[in-house]
């Protein structure tokens, strides 16, 4: 058997097309991920005419309605933390991360009254619960220390 460079050559163009492929696939997944999970909307305007405008060139001027804010803060553990967001009176997990130790289970997301995740170790849990207090989210903790795999 002979060895053939051009087969060589042929090889690597074909996993590096691929892994550019597969690059260019999570990128895009992730964008589009992110942007449903922000967003990025502006607020809806309205336009009025100036009253000091004239008939022949009225002058527009945008206002913008009040809209809510959403209200971002990072809760942090022994256990691990999260990014919660409370928009509309709801609770949202933007984010999360166990602590060394830890993995994340149990995630209920949101948007919801509560959103929480539970880190577990070897030896205990930690639920963190998010709720909204004031249009902030506010984190409780509670442990489970018997807790066995």
């Amino acid at each position: 058997m002979r060895w053939r460079p051009s087969r060589a050559v042929g090889g690597v163009l074909a996993w590096g097309a691929g892994a550019v492929t597969a690059i260019a696939v999570g990128v895009l997944a992730l964008s589009l991920i992110g942007s449903s999970l922000v967003d990025r909307r502006l607020p809806p305007t309205t336009m009025r005419l100036d009253p000091a405008g004239s008939a022949s060139s009225p002058s527009i001027v945008p206002t913008i309605d009040p809209a809510p804010t959403a209200v971002e803060r990072t809760l942090t553990t022994a256990a691990g933390s999260v990014v919660a967001r409370c928009a509309n009176g709801h609770a949202y997990l933007v984010s999360w991360s166990p602590a060394q130790g830890y993995r994340a289970e149990n995630v209920r997301r949101g948007p919801a009254q509560t959103a929480r995740v539970e880190f577990e170790s070897r030896s205990e849990a930690a639920v963190l619960r998010v709720t909204c207090a004031g249009g902030t989210p506010q984190v409780a903790v509670g442990h489970d220390d018997e807790h066995d795999h």
